[in-house]
């Protein structure tokens, strides 16, 4: 499972350093995580968040398809990934 973190960077209600230690405890589980940070964002969802999320959507390969790419294994029914 692929998780994308997008957080507020004034966030006055949960501290960035949440998203980040949670970042953080998610990839040392073996997680697929990233984060990104909207500068100037309190807590709330804006057009530039919203923007990250489908960037993040669209064009992010999930790891697990990167390692095993990178693994030389057999090609499989779901090796392919439809671009938008």
């Amino acid at each position: 499972t692929t998780i994308h973190l997008i957080h507020g960077g004034e966030d006055p209600v949960i501290d960035l350093a949440h998203a980040v230690a949670a970042q953080e405890a998610l990839i040392s589980a073996g997680g697929d995580v990233t984060l990104d940070i909207v500068e100037d964002l309190g807590h709330a969802i804006d057009n530039r968040s919203m923007q990250f999320a489908l960037d993040h959507l669209r064009y992010t390969i999930p790891k697990h398809y990167f390692d095993e790419a990178l693994s030389g294994g057999k090609p499989g029914d779901d090796d392919v990934i439809e671009m938008m």
